[in-house]
């Protein structure tokens, strides 16, 4: 499925003409403005990636990827292994650039990540991260399932009949917006804790 077909499918919802070529406009801005909120209210597995930086022999920072939001695991691999780069509470208490070796700690802020050490040689650092997903055009496939796909035309039909000043169907499409990511989230929740407390 394109983006373009979602479009098609929401222009059809709203009674819309899929000849109109402004509302198809307004409609793909409309996807990316409810994409932009996705990974604000889900921390669904579809909405990850793991990206690599490359920590440059004698720098302590470097730029984060490109559509990076929030991460959720840093690390490095040594033999075959993941050796956590752990995020320390006090991170100016451990920072010392004056010396040189691994990265054992990191602090991010805006869009560079912070290690306490000069790095000792190159390092490729990897970033399990959240990540932006409003970078899409009308022909672009669909990369996620049809559930999500379904969640999005909420978002895009709230826009429209907000723009429409028709509060209560922008209420409705809103409305099944949020169960949709609630859902989404709560499946998340799920697949990393369980469904059930063990008692002991």
């Amino acid at each position: 499925m394109l983006i373009s077909d979602i479009i098609g499918e929401v222009i059809v919802d709203v009674g819309g003409d899929v000849a109109d070529t402004e509302l198809t406009t307004n409609l793909l801005s409309w996807a990316k403005s409810t994409l932009r909120r996705f990974p604000l209210f889900t921390r669904s597995r579809l909405l990850k990636t793991t990206s690599t930086i490359t920590l440059s022999s004698g720098a302590n920072s470097a730029s984060l990827p490109t559509g990076f939001l929030r991460e959720t695991f840093v690390f490095r691999k040594s033999s075959g292994s993941d050796i956590e780069i752990e995020k320390h509470p006090s991170f100016k208490s451990v920072v010392n650039t004056s010396s040189s070796g691994t990265p054992l700690y990191y602090e991010i802020i805006g869009s560079t990540i912070y290690f306490d050490k000069n790095a000792n040689a190159d390092y490729t650092v990897y970033i399990e991260h959240s990540k932006e997903i409003d970078n899409v055009a009308a022909g672009d496939t669909w990369a996620y399932s049809s559930t999500m796909a379904e969640i999005l035309k909420d978002g895009m039909k709230y826009y429209y009949f907000s723009n429409a000043e028709d509060r209560a169907s922008a209420s409705d499409a809103l409305s099944m917006m949020k169960i949709g990511l609630d859902k989404i989230e709560e499946d998340h929740m799920v697949d990393t804790c369980g469904s059930h407390i063990d008692e002991s």
